[in-house]
């Protein structure tokens, strides 16, 4: 029997010292695990995506091309995070093309952070190149779940209305749940907000590597980009 899951939040190696996994072996993982389909959203790279789309074809698996991005907020949204720099809030968005032209919009958006002077995109970048897109809200890098988790619902409300504005029926929140104390209650935090403002809720995995013995060396991987020693990361960094 096919599986009723499919990963939609993946990294392969592009996304540079984050992910571990070939994105041919993904396809072929996918296939293994009998999913009909799986998405590839490296951390603003599409470096991978051309050998994952041609492995899922050769596997029977339908490709899904997305990029994972940082975005700021819309001009007049303040929000406000205690201990951290305020002045540019950005967090963490997976899109997801629907067609051809949405590949061209990942394209551009991929190429303005890859090429720009900052690495992280304008909101009104975004909304430019929204058409032929879905969106998940981003799991737990992503400025919904830092809202709902400092107690500021009425600016995470906000926050999603600003994307359903850019992305009407393409919007989905992005639930994730791993092993750390209060997942499941967060994930229901999400869940609940998403209901209110009758939006749909995705589960995602964030996968970055294969195998459980590999999570060891992503752990190491993280380390050197945040240039911190490994003892010091949280323990699903």
């Amino acid at each position: 029997m096919a599986s009723q899951f499919v990963h939609l939040h993946t990294h392969s190696h592009y996304s540079f010292l984050e992910g571990l996994i070939d994105p041919v072996t993904l396809a072929r993982k996918a296939a293994e695990w009998r999913m009909p389909a799986i998405a590839l959203s490296d951390h603003a790279s599409l470096t991978g995506a051309i050998p994952f789309y041609q492995a899922c074809l050769k596997e029977g698996v339908k490709p899904i091309l997305g990029l994972e991005v940082d975005c700021g907020v819309p001009v007049g949204l303040k929000l406000r995070f205690p201990g951290v720099g305020n002045a540019h809030p950005h967090g963490r968005l997976v899109l997801l093309a629907l067609n051809l032209a949405g590949w061209r919009s990942l394209c551009r958006l991929s190429s303005q952070v890859l090429g720009g002077s900052i690495t992280w995109l304008p909101f009104e970048t975004l909304a430019g190149e929204s058409n032929n897109l879905i969106c998940l809200t981003g799991g737990r890098a992503s400025l919904l779940d830092q809202l709902v988790h400092g107690g500021q619902d009425g600016l995470a409300a906000a926050w999603l209305g600003a994307l359903q504005s850019c992305f009407p029926g393409g919007l989905y929140v992005e639930l994730q749940k791993g092993s750390q104390i209060g997942d499941h209650y967060w994930a229901l935090q999400l869940a609940s907000l998403g209901r209110k403002i009758k939006l749909p809720v995705v589960a995602s995995g964030d996968a970055y590597y294969e195998e459980p013995s590999e999570s060891q060396l992503q752990r190491l991987v993280t380390a050197i980009r945040l240039n911190r020693p490994v003892r010091d990361l949280d323990r699903e960094a």
